[in-house]
C-alpha cells in the first residue's frame, strides 16, 4: 500500500476494521485550528454489508482519559453525501471535564477514544500516544 497520506500526518491516523466495517479516525488538532478546549475528529467509516446510517456517532464515542473515565461526544457533523455504506464527518468532544479541568492535557501520554456498539462489536479502541492537544 502507500504511505503518503500517513507520511504527511506520523501516527495521527488510527484504523480499526472488525464486522466487516472499517473505521479511520484522525486527529485533526495538530494540523487544523480547531477552538480551544475541543479535540476534533475525520472519522470514516466504510462497509459492504449493512448501512451505518442507524448507528449515531455522537451518542456511542466517547473520550477516554488517562484513568479511564468517560466523556461522551460533543457533536457529528456529516460530509456532505455521507450515507449508507460511506459515512464520513468530523467528531468533536469537549476538551474539558465538569470543573473545567483539560481531560488530554497537553503533556499527555495517551488519548483513546472508544467507540461501543458498533456493527455487533462491543467497543473499538482508538488510542493515540505522545499527541499533544494544542
Amino acid at each position: 500500500g502507500t504511505t503518503a497520506q500517513a507520511a504527511a500526518t506520523p501516527g495521527l491516523i488510527k484504523s480499526n476494521e472488525a464486522a466487516g466495517v472499517t473505521v479511520t479516525m484522525n486527529y485533526l488538532n495538530p494540523s487544523q485550528n480547531i477552538p480551544k478546549g475541543e479535540l476534533a475528529f475525520q472519522v470514516k467509516l466504510d462497509t459492504h454489508s449493512i448501512d451505518l446510517d442507524q448507528f449515531k456517532l455522537e451518542q456511542i464515542s466517547f473520550l477516554q482519559d488517562e484513568k479511564g473515565r468517560e466523556y461522551p461526544a460533543k457533536s457529528w457533523q456529516p460530509s456532505q453525501g455521507s450515507e449508507g455504506h460511506h459515512v464520513s464527518g468530523i467528531l468533536t468532544f469537549s476538551n474539558l471535564d465538569s470543573e473545567g479541568k483539560e481531560v488530554v492535557t497537553p503533556d499527555a501520554a495517551r488519548m483513546k477514544i472508544v467507540v461501543k456498539g458498533l456493527a455487533g462489536v462491543e467497543e473499538r479502541l482508538f488510542e493515540w500516544k505522545n499527541v499533544s492537544s494544542k
